[in-house]
């Protein structure tokens, strides 16, 4: 008994050791996992996350793994539809795509009804509280989630979309707590009609979507009139793939439509970074992340000489704050930049900087799914 014992614990420890490296032998490192709509994760070179992120690489490539989840796949596939709000990218009607649960429950978000995550709004409203002491011009802008705008494009045999919007229960919080909540969904509803503003299989706005929410947020955020950029040239492409393609790809062309900004005065852009060097003056468009090189863990300090107008702005943003960008920096004199992932995960460097340079404005953007 004893012996058999022994076989099988070191037999079950050989396979525990074999069959990882089987897989990580075998497993071609382009392999896309169509049920996810993703790549396989790549063996992790950053000592950040280095452990969770080398644990899912290794998962990725269990030998085995991928032939049963794909046939499944091909099953579920042919007899429910391919339909999941729980992977990554949703398909949805007419061609277009939508993000799933995989983040932030998103699709539950617009489809069903979901209470209000006291934990996550307390530690907002914390953050907001102290940005609010900063800067008595303080805002809160929201850039509308793709299924907020587009619910008809949503298969409607499964749940309910475009019935339940979880960031009202946020917005009603915020605004009786006093925060100026500035979030352009009527306008993006209207505006709908006459031109498409998001990507199809992309989860941001385009640049008309971003127009839109620009000539929103300066209407909103000062009592007198602030001037606007106000050419725009939209010229359609034949690229249709963004980061929700089920090729797997993440930085692949965005599809529709490209912008223009036209403008008379030519934009000085002055980093104010050791190391960043800005963009030509003659570039267009011209946003926070081509201006000056950014990355998330870094801010940047944008001036414009040329300014339409003589008034400094601050951004605590994301992707978002990206396309609204090419249409601030030639409005704003100075304009300072700080991504929400460098706010987050280095706040006392990021509120340092807030204390140290004052603006006429100082905005918080997020885009809506980030309020759960």
């Amino acid at each position: 008994m004893r012996i058999i014992n022994k076989i099988l614990t070191v037999s079950i420890l050989s396979l525990m050791a074999i069959v990882p490296l089987a897989g990580v032998i075998t497993t071609n490192t382009d392999t896309i996992i169509s049920s996810e709509n993703r790549k396989i994760f790549l063996f992790p070179t950053e000592v950040k996350n280095c452990l969770k992120n080398f644990s899912k690489y290794l998962d990725d490539r269990y030998f085995g793994k991928l032939f049963i989840s794909e046939r499944f796949s091909h099953f579920y596939d042919d007899n429910v539809g391919g339909f999941s709000p729980d992977i990554f990218s949703v398909p949805g009607v007419n061609g277009w795509r939508f993000l799933g649960n995989s983040h932030s429950r998103v699709y539950d978000q617009h489809s069903i009804y979901l209470p209000l995550n006291n934990f996550s709004l307390n530690s907002l409203e914390k953050k907001l509280f102290e940005l609010s002491q900063f800067n008595k011009n303080f805002y809160v802008f929201v850039g509308p989630d793709k299924a907020s705008i587009y619910p008809e494009n949503m298969r409607k045999e499964f749940m309910y979309p475009g019935r339940y919007r979880y960031f009202n229960q946020v917005k009603n919080k915020l605004t009786q707590s006093g925060y100026r909540v500035i979030a352009p969904r009527d306008e993006l509803i209207k505006e709908k009609k006459q031109s498409q503003l998001y990507y199809k299989q992309d989860t941001h706005w385009n640049p008309y979507g971003a127009y839109i929410g620009y000539k929103v947020l300066m209407s909103s955020i000062s009592h007198e009139q602030l001037n606007t950029t106000n050419e725009l040239a939209i010229i359609s492409t034949q690229n249709d793939c963004g980061d929700l393609c089920t090729n797997g790809s993440t930085s692949a062309a965005r599809d529709s439509y490209f912008s223009t900004i036209k403008q008379e005065k030519s934009i000085d852009l002055d980093c104010g970074i050791p190391g960043k060097s800005a963009a030509s003056a003659s570039t267009r468009p011209v946003s926070i992340y081509s201006a000056c090189d950014n990355s998330y863990q870094s801010f940047s300090i944008i001036q414009n000489n040329n300014a339409l107008n003589k008034k400094s702005l601050m951004i605590i943003g994301d992707s978002f704050s990206e396309a609204l960008s090419q249409f601030l920096v030639p409005s704003f004199s100075k304009i300072i930049f700080i991504h929400k992932t460098f706010f987050d995960h280095k706040y006392e460097k990021a509120k340092e900087i807030i204390q140290n340079n004052k603006t006429v404005f100082l905005l918080y953007e997020s885009v809506e799914r980030d309020f759960y």
